[in-house]
């Protein structure tokens, strides 16, 4: 199934905004998801895009521990149900509140309360593909976006290739420069060898010399997007609009082309071609709940 590919991790392409590594990622988003406007606002449409997508993989892991019949690690499915019973009683507390002061709210609740039962719990396999494929198709379409705005807003950034060989013995020879210091006789011995040689291998220097860096050229989205980890066959949705009712068509073509290319993956062992009406059943259904 597509929801198999190694995911792409979080980047860090806008001035402020924190990568894979901070500590801080949920502080961020909860401090920029209120702007709209100024100059904070392109940082805080990928801060509420960014908290979506959290979210929702946040509440889809809760159910995958929480719902199975069958599940050995007991003590994660207890807490997991108790996470999603204090979301679900919190929300129940507020919800004539919000439908009083928030008209959206109001609104996509009813719309959704209407909704076929198999867009809220995918249950076919075929569903559940189509739902997933969207779900990571509109993940990488905001990264996407993110990549093309920071080449557009840096047209000198340029991309450049690493001569690891010639860090490596830079590296390998500063250490046994250190070793040699250090008199620790590890120079001596194959086992005291072979762990410079591991370190040197492994280094990733923060400064690199100037003929360590070979084939310097400008850089586009599509280096940033390969860089980053983003599949291929997901570039493409860098230029469709926002998913909603209005933009379904071009989804569709792109959603039906990717099905196509990518059906041993995505339909393994059905056709395509039978599949189609209950796959277009699915995705309009998706469609009718936005």
């Amino acid at each position: 199934m597509g929801g198999k590919r190694k995911r792409a991790g979080q980047i860090r392409l806008v001035r402020g905004v924190p990568g894979g590594v901070c500590d801080s990622c949920s502080a961020w988003l909860l401090k920029y998801i209120n702007k709209t406007k100024g100059k904070h606002a392109n940082v805080g449409e990928i801060a509420r895009d960014q908290f979506v997508s959290l979210l929702d993989d946040c509440i889809r892991a809760l159910l995958e521990h929480a719902a199975p019949l069958r599940e050995k690690d007991t003590a994660t499915k207890e807490w997991a149900g108790i996470v999603l019973a204090k979301l679900h009683i919190t929300l129940e507390a507020h919800q004539w509140k919000l439908a009083r002061e928030n008209p959206a709210y109001r609104d996509l609740k009813a719309k959704w309360g209407k909704t076929r039962a198999d867009v809220l719990v995918p249950n076919s396999e075929v569903s559940q593909m189509v739902q997933e494929e969207m779900r990571m198709a509109e993940s990488y379409q905001s990264k996407l976006w993110q990549v093309r705005t920071c080449v557009e807003r840096q047209p000198d950034l340029h991309l450049g290739t690493v001569d690891w060989k010639a860090v490596q013995e830079r590296m390998r020879n500063q250490l046994v420069w250190q070793s040699l210091a250090a008199g620790d006789g590890s120079l001596w011995t194959s086992e005291g060898i072979k762990a410079i040689e591991k370190k040197a291998r492994s280094a990733r220097p923060d400064l690199l010399f100037s003929d360590e860096v070979t084939v310097i050229r400008p850089s586009t989205w599509q280096d940033l997007a390969q860089q980053e980890g983003i599949p291929k066959v997901y570039w493409p949705t860098v230029d469709l609009p926002r998913f909603c009712a209005a933009t379904a068509d071009k989804w569709w073509d792109w959603l039906w082309a990717h099905i196509l290319e990518e059906k041993n993956v995505l339909l393994p062992g059905r056709d395509p071609g039978k599949t189609k009406k209950q796959i277009r059943g699915c995705f309009r259904a998706l469609v009718d709940a936005c």
